[in-house]
């Protein structure tokens, strides 16, 4: 009995990339198709039925969203920069990444820093070529991210400095209070005292 080959399953975005290039990662627009009214073989008798064929031949258009997300993207292209296979791809096992999907993952960054850069030094953009395995997110080349870390710990910094400064001014602060505590007490004197008493037995 013959044994049986195990085929690794290559992931359905990495097939599409495959198949479909950079354009896998780019939305498309897709235009349904309308009737026009000269060809229309009933004429409609109610209102209703006239405010249906004309939003029948109002040509509607929507997006059709990428056939690969650019976040699953992302994660096949990191893994493929950790295990060294960046570049290429091997459609048979799916490993690697080409580095032409760069195209359609950058589109709007990659398009940006061209305009700036030719407006910089006068060059055309469609001269400039994509540079194999450049990074062209915010990160420089093979720069890990740090940690983001809380609020609580990215703020610690800030908010002891904010407490110091109290501090220096915690004396003077003191001293205010303490003499409003006592500007409220009444003055000593037999005339206070009457007043205190007259108003403690009408209680």
């Amino acid at each position: 009995m013959a044994s049986r080959q195990i085929t690794k399953k290559i992931p359905a975005a990495l097939r599409n990339l495959h198949r479909y290039g950079s354009s896998a990662l780019q939305a498309t627009k897709v235009e349904l198709p309308h009737q026009d009214p000269a060809t229309a073989t009933t004429i409609p008798s109610t209102l209703q039925d006239l405010k249906r064929a004309v939003k029948k031949e109002i040509k509607k258009t929507y997006w059709r969203k990428p056939k690969v997300s650019k976040r699953v993207a992302r994660t096949y292209r990191k893994k493929a920069i950790r295990d060294g296979t960046f570049g290429t791809y091997d459609a048979e096992n799916g490993i690697g990444w080409d580095a032409s999907w760069d195209v359609g993952l950058f589109a709007k960054k990659r398009s940006r820093d061209l305009s700036a850069s030719s407006a910089l030094d006068g060059t055309d953009t469609n001269d400039v070529e994509l540079l194999s395995g450049a990074n062209h997110g915010n990160l420089p080349w093979m720069e890990l991210r740090p940690h983001k870390e809380t609020k609580r710990e990215r703020t610690r910094e800030a908010r002891a400095k904010k407490i110091e400064d109290l501090l220096l001014l915690a004396d003077e602060k003191i001293l205010e209070y303490r003499l409003a505590q006592k500007e409220k007490k009444p003055l000593p004197g037999i005339e206070n005292l009457i007043k205190k008493m007259m108003k403690a037995s009408t209680k």
